[in-house]
């Protein structure tokens, strides 16, 4: 994501493929219960919601805050906890493609011991030292509108 938020979707700004990038969690869950093999699709979110959902338990896991909870919350009509899965949407006037990847992470705990609305860097940091494995899947994707 453009290190930049306040270029993202602004009128007659480019972010151009160089610019300065940072990286952002678009879906934080904790504590998959171990004999948990998948999730149906929609099942932690059925598309973005205006103002979030809910952080905290769910059948599946504990929702984490996404990316979304850090920049949505200065705009007024969309301020919220954004809790969960809100998919990829890059900007559409940013030139570079943006890469998404969701990992996923067996543990040698049951559970870990995180704040409530707690976010990805939180949750790997409290997973430090219980990592058994884990794995990966990665794919591009841009709304780019400009002249390519």
């Amino acid at each position: 994501m453009p290190a930049a938020l306040d270029q993202i979707e602004k009128p007659g700004v480019v972010i151009a493929k160089d610019a300065p990038r940072i990286s952002v969690d678009h879906w934080v869950l904790a504590d998959i219960p171990a004999d948990r093999r998948s999730l149906q699709e929609g099942e932690d979110s059925s598309g973005f919601a205006k103002g979030g959902k809910p952080t905290g338990p769910t059948s599946h896991g504990v929702r984490g805050a996404n990316v979304y909870a850090g920049f949505l919350p200065s705009k007024p009509d969309m301020a919220g906890s954004y809790g969960g899965y809100d998919g990829p949407c890059p900007p559409r006037n940013d030139q570079r493609p943006h890469r998404y990847v969701v990992e996923i992470f067996a543990l040698d705990i049951e559970r870990l011991v995180l704040p409530e609305g707690f976010t990805g860097n939180a949750m790997v940091d409290a997973m430090k030292g219980h990592v058994l494995a884990r794995g990966a899947a990665s794919a591009t994707y841009s709304r780019w509108e400009g002249t390519k």
